[in-house]
């Protein structure tokens, strides 16, 4: 598929197997870089909150409705290394397909990277760019990295913001149908695939997906562009409850985060960083409802800076410096409840909305609604007109016909329109 002169292209199967356990967020042997980690993190961003970008989608994206939020996918090292090795063998031999171009040694695993680069020599049986009976297809390929497989996105693209939005973005052809097509299947896999994804880059884009995966409360997390003395640092947070507090530690000085999209619980925090030096250390901060520090990555720390001369990950780890861990967690309207937990964070007499209906549980039970039930948000009890949600949103008595958002509203109006009405002509 050809997207504005570039190419975008597709796979789905299933297999399953099992996964290595290393500390999360390290990079180990080259894996991941920092182009495939904004891949994994602007994948789990559009999880978060799929809509937001719907709507930057457009037209394009006529199955929009299809997609609600979704966990983050997870990180899996043998998915990364099958698509970055997919990605330098289309580059280097000249091809741009989902199966390979050749019948692929068995033992590409042990050889990729460091005894061989992906040139043919090396990487296919017979040392030649053709196929023994059959090509190997890509669950084979995914196969011999020792994972298992679920589906493939490629793309051409200088960076992997622009191939990730060549995926998110493709033209879907008007079809609103909520199910995986040629038009709209990167997409699909992006915003709905199941637990893991490896993305590789050299030259190609690839995605891999499978199952298993690190599992860690952050998800993912990185900072674009890759060098400057400004950018956006952004990390997915997944549990049962949102953070207490969220930061971004910079050489020893952190920044606090906030949310950027998704919910509390199932969010991409981000946090604006500016006036960086030539070569920063960073990593993620946050605290869980319970106090306990959650960090991204859990060893070492990631580097903003030019290729080459700022490594990417390093064993190297700022100490948490004075604005770093006794930072008091946000809470706007000073109820004593974070705003990461607190569903009405501008409200003080309000916090917690255990049914999710938009109405704060004090102001139910203040006015002997159900808390518990969120049927009753559309209710009308009093007979105004009003509903319950629109009575709690005003502050006036569900239960009283008498005190409603327009009765409350009045005396402003006409006080506005005594004092602001038309002067008399003379």
């Amino acid at each position: 598929m050809r997207v504005n002169g570039l190419v975008v292209s597709l796979c789905g199967a299933l297999l399953i197997t099992s996964s290595t356990v290393l500390a999360v967020g390290e990079t180990v042997d080259g894996f991941p870089t920092w182009a495939e980690r904004v891949h994994l993190q602007l994948a789990n961003r559009a999880r978060a909150e799929p809509q937001t970008e719907m709507t930057q989608c457009g037209a394009n994206c006529a199955e929009a409705a299809c997609y609600s939020a979704r966990p983050p996918l997870r990180y899996k090292r043998e998915l990364n290394r099958a698509a970055r090795f997919h990605a330098a063998h289309q580059r280097i031999n000249g091809y741009f397909n989902h199966p390979s171009a050749c019948s692929l040694v068995t033992d590409i695993d042990t050889l990729y990277p460091d005894s061989c680069d992906g040139s043919a020599a090396c990487s296919c049986q017979g040392g030649n760019l053709s196929c023994s009976g059959q090509c190997t297809s890509t669950s084979q390929r995914v196969g011999l990295f020792g994972t298992g497989y679920q589906g493939e996105i490629i793309a051409s693209g200088s960076t992997p913001n622009q191939a990730f939005y060549l995926w998110l973005y493709e033209d879907a052809g008007g079809n609103p149908t909520c199910q995986f097509t040629l038009q709209n299947g990167h997409r699909w896999l992006l915003l709905t695939a199941g637990a893991a994804v490896g993305f590789g880059v050299d030259g190609r884009h690839v995605g891999d997906f499978g199952p298993g995966g690190d599992v860690h409360r952050i998800a993912s997390g990185t900072h674009w562009p890759q060098a400057g003395p400004n950018v956006e640092a952004w990390a997915s947070w997944h549990d049962a409850a949102g953070p207490a507090s969220a930061h971004v530690n910079v050489d020893g000085a952190c920044t606090e985060m906030t949310l950027g999209r998704g919910t509390p619980a199932n969010g991409a925090y981000h946090a604006d960083l500016t006036g960086i030096d030539s070569c920063a250390r960073y990593y993620f901060v946050f605290e869980d409802a319970g106090g306990q520090t959650v960090t991204y990555p859990e060893t070492g720390s990631l580097g903003i800076g030019a290729p080459g001369a700022c490594p990417e990950w390093s064993t190297d780890r700022p100490a948490l410096g004075p604005s770093c861990g006794s930072v008091p967690p946000v809470d706007t309207d000073g109820d004593g409840v974070p705003d990461a937990a607190d569903a009405f964070p501008t409200d003080p007499s309000e916090w917690d909305d255990t049914d999710g209906d938009g109405m704060g549980d004090n102001f139910e039970i203040a006015n002997g609604l159900a808390a518990g039930d969120p049927r009753d948000a559309v209710l009308d009890p009093d007979g105004d007109g009003f509903s319950n949600l629109a009575e709690f949103e005003a502050r006036t008595d569900p239960q009283d016909a008498g005190s409603n958002p327009l009765a409350r509203a009045l005396p402003i109006i006409l006080e506005i329109v005594l004092e602001d009405g038309p002067e008399e002509s003379p």
